[in-house]
């Protein structure tokens, strides 16, 4: 989601019907993504199939995002087609959800 909003974790919790709810510690991001914290990026999923990707629709529904390239030094912009081809090719599960 966009990174100037806020999430809410009761509702999460509540769609994805689970009690507990909590973000990677730095070492299953290195394990699994290959990144560290705040270089978090939908880019990390090529590395890990099982870890599922949950993006807000406000973001899906723009013509161009922007998203770090695995490193928070910078950040890639992609057009909507190319996030929508780089999304369609993941195998791993995803969702574009209404976050807020």
């Amino acid at each position: 989601m966009d990174a100037h909003e806020r999430l809410s974790m009761s509702k999460l919790k509540q769609h994805l019907s689970v009690k507990e709810l909590e973000f990677a510690n730095p070492e299953e991001l290195l394990a699994h993504l290959r990144v560290t914290p705040g270089s978090v990026s939908i880019f990390a999923l090529v590395h890990d199939s099982s870890v599922s990707l949950i993006l807000d629709e406000r973001i899906w529904s723009t013509s161009t995002s922007g998203f770090h390239p695995n490193e928070n030094t910078s950040s890639l912009e992609l057009t909507h087609e190319n996030l929508e081809k780089f999304y369609n090719s993941l195998p791993n599960r995803k969702e574009i959800l209404k976050l807020e």
